[in-house]
């Protein structure tokens, strides 16, 4: 990974100097959102242990996790179904019916990550990481550099 502030040195230097404040309150910060993450997935735990299991079918963490899979999949679709993304059917559903699909999407990428067995620091790590690998992208992309993109290398183009 590059030196951070060369990835974020092609933004405007008020966006740069918030991305980085952010970076460091996801790092920092224990008490606000990293807690309420674990608030969200210790209640999702609550929940997920009130889920009736008939015979086995929910037995095992691989079937958990393909069940919360689907579930994101599908949730995902209705979501777009509510914001109106069919151009014959392009009315949105009310704002209210759109933040219930999300909340719904939450619920399962919620499971994802419990059943998954990495913590919510190992996730914002990970997340971070990813940030900016992205974000250095972008910057070689401004400059049409698209060294980094090996799709055509692994289909042997």
């Amino acid at each position: 990974m590059n030196n951070e502030n060369e990835n974020l040195s092609f933004l405007e230097p008020k966006e740069a100097n918030r991305a980085s404040l952010l970076i460091a309150k996801l790092q920092l910060n224990k008490e606000g959102a990293l807690s309420q993450l674990d608030a969200l997935l210790e209640l999702q735990r609550i929940l997920w242990s009130q889920v009736p299991k008939s015979d086995g079918y929910y037995q095992g963490v691989l079937a958990h996790r393909i069940t919360a899979s689907l579930g994101l999949i599908e949730e995902t679709m209705e979501y777009l179904s509510s914001i109106g993304y069919k151009p014959w059917r392009p009315t949105p559903l009310p704002k209210e019916k759109q933040l219930e699909e999300l909340v719904d999407q939450l619920f399962f990428y919620l499971e994802l990550i419990m059943f998954s067995g990495f913590t919510i620091e190992q996730v914002v790590e990970g997340y971070t990481t990813k940030w900016y690998e992205n974000m250095d992208r972008y910057r070689k992309a401004k400059q049409n550099d698209y060294s980094w993109d090996k799709r055509l290398e692994k289909e042997g183009l």
